[in-house]
This record gives C-alpha cells, sequence and structure tokens, in this order.
C-alpha cells in the first residue's frame, strides 16, 4: 500500500516533511536513502556496484508490491529522521533520463516506473521513483550482459528470491496472463459475432484494448462521474461528427451518434480496462481493381498513434496504475489486402478472419514516440498479409505519416 499520494506530480515537501513528522518506517512499499547511486563514480569497480545497487533496488519493488524509492531522507534504524534533498545542479531531467534508460536497458522485462522531483531549495531535491507492481513476469538484473539476479522485498528490506519465489511469482504471473488472454478472447469473440456494446454498421471490425494490470491484480474502481470527467480524453477512433455518452452499471459508453448504426465506441470500465472499437476499416478502389477487393485503411493507422496518448492521460488523471497492455485486433478481415508502397497492394491476402496483433506493453504514460512504441504490432499486421513490415515506416523505423 502506497504511503504518499496516490498521484505521485502532486506530493509536495509538506508531505515529505510528515514522513518525518509521523516517523514512518521502510517496509515492503517504501524505502529511504540519503545520498543518490554514484553511477558516474570514477572507480570502475564502485560504478559498476551502484548501477547494480539501483537495479536491484527498483527490480525488488516491481517484484513485490510496487512502492516508492525516495532519495534525499535520512532514515535512522529505518524511520525517516530528516528531509535534506541531494544536490540536482547538474540538471534533474537529464537524471530522470539516466534512470529510465539504465532500467530499461539492464531490467528484464522492463519495469515501470514515474519519476517526481520535489525541490527543497539551494539545487537540492528529493527525487521519488515510484514503481509499479510486478508485470506479466518477475524483472531480473541483466547488468553487462550477466544472467543476472532476481529480488524482492520483505519488511526487513531486499532480498534474493530462491526457488520457491520464482516459482511463486511465474505462477502469479502465468494465472495473470491467463486473466488477461481470457477477457481479450471473450471480448473478441462477442465483437466478431456482432454482440457489441451498441450496433455497429459494419463487418470488419478494429478493435483497441488498453488493459491495466491493475485491473485483474488490485481494485481499481473508478466511478462512472469519474471518467465523465475525463470525455475530452475519449475520442473514437473513427469520428463522423457526432457522438454521446452514456453512463452504464459497469463503466461509461461513448459512441458515434451521427446514423441510426454507429461507426464505433469507446468504453471504459470500472477496472479501468479501455475498449475502443471501430467499423468500416476498409475500402475498395475501383481505380485499382474492377473486382471490390477490400483494402485496409491505413489511416487507422495514424489514428491509433494520435488516439492512445488521450486514453493514457485518462489514467494519469484517475491515478490508474501502470504498467497497462495495448492489445490490438482486426475481425472480419479474411481475404482483405493491404497497400503496402503508394498504390501497390500485396498480392497476398490476409488468410484469417480474426488478426490479433502485437501485445504492447506500456510502461510510461507520457509516452514520446507513440508510433515507434506501436511498431511491432503494425508490422504483425503487414505480415498477416505476406509483407516483411509495414511500410508506414521507413527502414529506419520513422512513421512516414502516409505512403511515401
Amino acid at each position: 500500500m502506497l504511503i504518499l499520494s496516490d498521484c505521485l506530480e502532486q506530493v509536495s515537501l509538506n508531505e515529505l516533511e510528515k514522513l518525518v513528522t509521523n516517523r514512518i518506517s521502510e517496509g515492503k512499499c517504501i524505502e529511504y536513502k540519503r545520498e543518490f547511486y554514484r553511477l558516474d563514480s570514477k572507480v570502475p569497480a564502485d560504478k559498476e556496484k551502484q548501477h547494480e545497487e539501483m537495479l536491484k533496488d527498483i527490480s525488488s519493488f516491481a517484484n513485490t508490491l510496487g512502492g516508492d524509492l525516495i532519495i534525499g531522507i535520512s532514515e535512522n534504524d529505518g524511520v525517516a529522521s530528516e528531509v535534506h534533498g541531494f544536490d540536482v545542479s547538474d540538471g534533474i531531467d537529464s537524471l530522470k533520463r539516466r534512470i529510465l534508460d539504465i532500467t530499461h536497458r539492464w531490467l528484464e522485462p522492463r519495469a515501470s516506473i514515474i519519476i517526481h522531483s520535489v525541490d527543497v531549495g539551494q539545487k537540492k531535491a528529493v527525487l521519488i521513483i515510484r514503481i509499479a507492481k510486478i508485470s506479466i513476469a518477475p524483472h531480473r538484473v541483466i547488468y553487462k550482459g550477466s544472467f543476472g539476479q532476481f529480488w524482492a522485498r520483505s519488511s526487513a528490506g531486499t532480498y534474493q528470491m530462491d526457488t520457491f519465489d520464482l516459482r511463486q511469482a511465474f505462477t502469479n504471473s502465468k494465472n495473470l496472463e491467463d486473466q488477461i488472454e481470457g477477457f481479450r478472447t471473450e471480448r473478441i469473440e462477442a465483437i466478431a459475432g456482432n454482440e457489441t456494446l451498441i450496433p455497429l454498421s459494419g463487418s470488419p471490425k478494429l478493435i483497441c484494448h488498453l488493459i491495466p494490470l491493475g485491473a485483474f491484480t488490485s481494485e481499481i474502481e473508478l466511478t462512472p462521474s469519474e471518467i465523465k470527467g475525463q470525455l475530452a480524453n475519449l475520442p473514437l477512433l473513427h469520428f463522423t461528427g457526432g457522438w454521446s455518452d452514456k453512463i452504464q452499471f459497469d463503466g461509461l459508453l461513448v459512441f458515434d451518434n451521427s446514423a441510426t448504426l454507429s461507426s464505433g465506441y469507446v468504453k471504459v470500465f470500472r477496472n479501468g480496462i479501455i475498449e475502443s472499437v471501430a467499423d468500416d476499416i476498409t475500402q475498395c478502389n475501383p481505380l485499382i481493381n474492377a473486382v471490390q477487393i477490400p483494402y485496409f485503411k491505413h489511416d487507422y493507422v495514424k489514428n491509433i498513434i494520435s488516439t492512445i496518448p488521450n486514453y493514457l492521460k485518462v489514467y494519469a488523471a484517475l491515478n490508474v496504475q501502470l504498467p497497462v497492455l495495448c492489445c490490438l485486433t482486426l475481425t472480419g478481415v479474411k481475404d482483405m489486402r493491404i497497400y503496402y508502397n503508394g498504390f501497390q497492394r500485396s498480392e497476398s491476402p490476409v488468410d484469417s478472419d480474426i488478426v490479433k496483433l502485437e501485445q504492447i506493453e506500456i510502461t510510461e504514460l507520457s509516452i514520446v514516440d507513440c508510433a515507434s512504441i506501436l511498431r511491432p504490432a503494425f508490422d504483425k499486421l503487414w505480415n498477416a498479409a505476406g509483407q516483411e513490415r509495414c511500410f508506414l515506416y521507413n527502414e529506419e523505423g520513422k512513421f512516414l505519416g502516409g505512403f511515401s
């Protein structure tokens, strides 16, 4: 259980000082460090040790209950004793980027962390690294290519996970993976069978599921009124000019109301799962083929890339914790083809009615380059039509925004 505010960005110096006043002890979900890790130590052995120490601390939170690693607060016998900060005269933003770079490179799988700094004056700050609880699999430290170790936390501190701990962690991960896949499969089958949350106008459909792991591992209970307050961040994947919203027992539904049959909807469930569905995702171009062969509307790639960051703003505003899985699926697309370079078309039709794209784990709410993160999913869609990659990206992986 988090000690500090659920909304990390709202944590102030006053709240940190209450940790000292109330004599809050270290535990599974909170740890204090007086100084920041010596990541630039001139002694190679010490530098390596400091990198491993930071990775060990962060992964131990991720492999247990998650929590806050607070740097710049002294402790006495594990009890917060003084808020003093540490020197950040070289720049706090570059320090945050470095932490993210190290954890992304040397933890497998990536840990989901948020970093917040609190200014304490005289070019000093307290740094709070908030780590989300376990992902699909336990995290291990793979610093400098080593096989690595798994770490966890108890009330007494950090310890190396033994065989029993690992077996339990992987079992829990498997159970979580099964729950996620069960939910996704159930919803895909319903939507493919036209059992949608509101009647839609077409058969081929695009489904975007954003699934916070907390939807299955903790109590996320969003109210419809809270969700309704985020309507500005709930755009439809296919917008035709009009929309309505409807409060339901299990969340809030936003849908296209421009015609008798809707072209799509967004549903936010109480447990934080977002389901966004669009139909009319194919087109036939008589200038290219006399026979009406359906082709994927590649504009939907741009729509997804621009829409998902809005959905993540909903999570940020409602304090839904990371990580979040992004799962894209197409239904009713058997025999669909794909343009792969201007007006050139794939000769190979999609041979399956349902295409599940690459599952993407999102570990940051502020995505700098959403296009890059989602590229593996779009590559898989182009693979389904016999192409080696998505040609909406160049060979260096830069999103072109359309065909070159």
